[in-house]
């Protein structure tokens, strides 16, 4: 992160009103957990780029924050300012409804993103059904929809897999050998994530 830092800024240093490299120190900082510099970028993002990108942008940065209430204004704005959001655009609405459970509406998104890109990024797709069947409640729906990932190892992928059996534990619906596998399952999973974790990097494309 810090040597794509450095080269952002030489680049600016020849093109500094640029909105994709302001853009990238945005995101940039929002993967080092730095807010403060996500937002000043941002002002800055907000006088060079289209409303819905800008918008976007902001809303994955109030997610970041943990302000999903505000995150979800920017997601709609969004919504308001193109009628071809792109692959990130949608899932970023998705995953804020689901934060401001809005079930509904994220179900409706789901379909709409599933229908447009039927052949693209089927791992971030299903990641998306998992965390809305979590939202919902259906914890063994979530985990059947992880047996059908590609990549199982990613860290955003085990965290799902972490709430799934989190909330699979709380429901008191196990036999005593499930609870014990389960239960054993998650010390292991606990293990690595030991900070508040912020999923889904596809909040972070335009």
């Amino acid at each position: 992160m810090e040597k794509a830092r450095y080269y952002i800024e030489k680049a600016q240093e020849v093109e500094r009103n640029n909105r994709y490299l302001t853009d990238l120190l945005v995101i940039i900082s929002i993967k080092q957990g730095d807010i403060v510099n996500a937002r000043k970028n941002l002002a800055i993002l907000e006088k060079l780029d289209k409303p819905e990108f800008f918008h976007h942008r902001a809303s994955t940065v109030e997610y970041a924050d943990f302000n999903y209430g505000i995150a979800y204004e920017d997601s709609k704005k969004v919504m308001e300012s193109t009628t071809k959001p792109t692959f990130a655009m949608l899932s970023q609405l998705i995953k804020v409804e689901i934060a401001t459970d809005r079930l509904e509406d994220a179900l409706i998104h789901i379909n709409r993103l599933e229908s447009r890109f039927k052949h693209v990024r089927s791992d971030i797709k299903i990641g998306l059904k998992c965390k809305w069947e979590i939202a919902s409640g259906e914890f063994r729906n979530a985990l059947a929809l992880w047996g059908t990932l590609k990549d199982k190892s990613s860290p955003v992928h085990k965290y799902l897999k972490k709430e799934a059996l989190s909330g699979l534990l709380r429901a008191n619906s196990l036999s005593e050998s499930e609870r014990v596998k389960i239960e054993a399952e998650l010390v292991s999973l606990n293990a690595e994530f030991t900070v508040p974790f912020v999923d889904l990097d596809v909040e972070l494309e335009r």
